[in-house]
């Protein structure tokens, strides 16, 4: 199950670790700051392959394309979030927002 994962630069492991699906096989975000080196940690402990980030502006497209779920999570105020959600919706992709 590919999961790609968008929000804020901040996040650490114990604040997003538990909403991923326990079938997750690869896991892509878009470049989430010093969220970066947790996901690293996370997917080699447990055999997930990555599709690493960072996307350029206007690329979040090409990354939840074959996506099977999208996880946002959403400071309540980034237009990028609510856009990118918006396209998952249009696409069919099931998508996840936590504010």
């Amino acid at each position: 199950m590919k999961i790609v994962m968008f929000g804020s630069k901040r996040m650490r492991l114990e604040e997003w670790a538990h909403y991923l699906p326990s079938e997750t096989t690869v896991l892509a975000w878009d470049g989430m700051g010093d969220g970066i080196h947790s996901i690293r940690e996370y997917a080699a402990a447990r055999g997930i392959a990555l599709a690493e980030g960072p996307v350029p502006a206007g690329r979040d497209t090409a990354l939840i394309k074959g996506a099977d779920m999208v996880l946002i999570f959403w400071d309540g105020k980034s237009g990028g979030a609510k856009s990118v959600a918006d396209r998952c919706h249009r696409a069919g992709i099931p998508v996840r927002v936590f504010v």
